[in-house]
């Protein structure tokens, strides 16, 4: 007893003062507690810096910890991030580095480092009674850790994602057999497989078989809606195909990428204006797997406007 009573005094002295560096020291005097546990008897680490082990998911108008061991519980900790860092190996960090880049990082299993609040309402609508405020994360895993039985190749990355590669001037994607009169700003983006087994794409003019690292005509549709491994969500669904033709689809392998160009115009064009702003769109790539069903709302090849350089839009 006298043991857990100098852990928590210890603890409580690192409530906010210890930088990430200076936790990754004295980790192993913090108490790691369980999810469910902490939810069931919460009184004992009340404002204390404690380790949580947990799911974290985060979307629209969430962001909280749960575990499928309690299901019934599941959200109950509202999850703020206080100028967190990594205090875990390179895996963990690559992944939060990562994380600050796509919408896609939004379902996480791990150990979080932080304070612990119990006395108000939190969260959306002070809907949730417990909080953590993480100053550093221990350790961390992506979810979900397969997607139809596929594994991850990069452990760090997305099963499959989109990802900004650069801007430059000239012709634009001859999708209709019209050659362009002038060259315009396009947006390169590389389509990566992170899966391990291989997907359908839809393309234009292009082999049955993609060859790693390729130059093609995706088909990507213009996006209204927030696309991500687990949820869609949008306050005016809406798609816009680019061509009227019909997209082949190419069988990209697992592993590989391709890279493909998007006229900047498509993302400076408004689908509709909201309480006075324009809403502008994205762009998605809708894929299949060639040997088997994809899970439930899956269509993860999505890049939101927001996630572009400010810089190309001067």
């Amino acid at each position: 007893m006298k043991k857990l009573l100098f852990i928590f005094l210890l603890a409580d002295l690192y409530c906010f003062s210890l930088s990430a560096q200076e936790l990754n020291k004295n980790l192993d005097k913090i108490p790691l507690v369980d999810y469910c546990e902490i939810i069931k008897n919460p009184s004992p680490y009340k404002d204390k810096i404690v380790r949580i082990s947990g799911e974290y998911i985060s979307g629209f108008e969430a962001s909280h910890l749960g575990s499928q061991s309690c299901s019934e519980n599941y959200g109950q900790i509202w999850v703020e991030f206080e100028k967190y860092e990594s205090c875990g190996d390179k895996k963990t960090k690559t992944i939060l580095v990562n994380r600050e880049k796509s919408i896609e990082y939004n379902m996480l299993e791990g150990i979080f480092v932080g304070k612990f609040l119990t006395d108000n309402g939190f969260g959306h609508m002070n809907s949730r009674p417990f909080q953590l405020n993480v100053s550093c994360i221990e350790s961390v895993t992506l979810l979900p850790k397969t997607n139809a039985g596929c594994q991850r190749v990069d452990e760090t990355s997305p099963f499959h994602y989109l990802e900004f590669v650069k801007t430059e001037e000239d012709f634009a994607p001859n999708y209709e057999n019209k050659k362009s009169k002038k060259k315009e700003k396009l947006v390169w983006f590389r389509l990566v497989n992170n899966s391990t087994c291989p997907i359908f794409v839809p393309t234009i003019e292009s082999p049955e078989k993609l060859e790693n690292e390729a130059k093609v005509l995706v088909v990507f549709k213009l996006d209204s809606t927030v696309r991500t491994s687990y949820m869609s969500m949008g306050f005016n669904p809406a798609t816009k195909n680019i061509t009227e033709k019909v997209p082949k689809t190419s069988i990209l392998s697992g592993g590989n990428s391709i890279y493909f160009a998007v006229p900047l115009k498509y993302f400076n064009e408004s689908y509709a204006v909201f309480n006075g702003r324009k809403n502008y769109w994205n762009i998605s790539v809708p894929f299949k797997y060639v040997d088997r069903e994809s899970e439930k709302n899956y269509e993860p090849f999505y890049f939101s406007r927001n996630d572009l350089p400010k810089e190309i839009f001067k």
